[in-house]
């Protein structure tokens, strides 16, 4: 008599198969099944569902084939399905599942501009700071933010692409590689004086405005001083 894990593996094979399943059962369970982990893709990438039409039905069955469901929540479903596209696609793919991924990262209090005057400006350099949980960096290959908006077609441009959530919403908002290396720098080092120590020199004049952006838009968060 097969094991429990030999007749899941069982099944499992027959629901990916190419082929018609002999027993009725089995093919409408896989039917189900494929439906069902298409339909979870869609819910995490509604804009490249959109934008594909047809075609994403045909990505999903693929993705299926290849990256069948492990975790027991399908909410993450689908984190590879960029690997499975080219050019602003995969790009697009990549920046939609980090949105769902700054919407359900966890909460910190964020390093408000309030916060920020309750403490002296030559103290700024050496506050210790951290990425909110949310706040995501990107490096983009192509423009697939005009994938997302509609705006025209995409072009080959090497950029980074913050995403963070703030008031309950998952925001965006291209950058230069120039910014994206101060945060990085910031998110490693944790205090703006040692960020500034290692980065290239023509971006030290923009930090201050840099920080300053990041404030505002909720991506940062105070933490203890080590």
């Amino acid at each position: 008599m097969p094991s429990l894990r030999e007749s899941q593996q069982r099944m499992c094979e027959s629901i990916l198969s190419a082929g018609r399943l002999a027993h009725a059962g089995e093919e409408t369970y896989r039917y189900a099944y494929g439906a069902r982990l298409a339909g979870a893709l869609a819910s995490n990438y509604p804009v490249l569902a959109r934008r594909l039409g047809s075609d994403f039905a045909v990505l999903a069955r693929k993705y299926a084939a290849r990256r069948p469901s492990t975790h027991y929540n399908i909410r993450w479903y689908g984190a590879h399905l960029w690997r499975f596209l080219h050019g602003a696609y995969a790009d697009l793919a990549r920046m939609e599942w980090a949105l769902g991924l700054a919407f359900d990262a966890k909460d910190a209090p964020v390093l408000t501009q309030s916060r920020l005057r309750a403490v002296p400006v030559e103290a700024w350099a050496d506050l210790p700071v951290a990425h909110h949980p949310s706040t995501l960096l990107l490096c983009m290959s192509w423009t697939a933010e005009k994938l997302w908006q509609e705006t025209g077609e995409p072009r080959r441009e090497r950029h980074a692409l913050f995403v963070w959530r703030k008031d309950l919403r998952a925001q965006w908002r291209s950058a230069s590689r120039q910014e994206a290396k101060a945060l990085r720098a910031l998110q490693r080092l944790g205090t703006l004086q040692r960020a500034c120590e290692v980065l290239p020199e023509e971006c030290l004049p923009q930090v201050g405005a840099w920080f300053a952006g990041w404030v505002q838009e909720g991506m940062l968060t105070a933490r203890e001083a080590a």
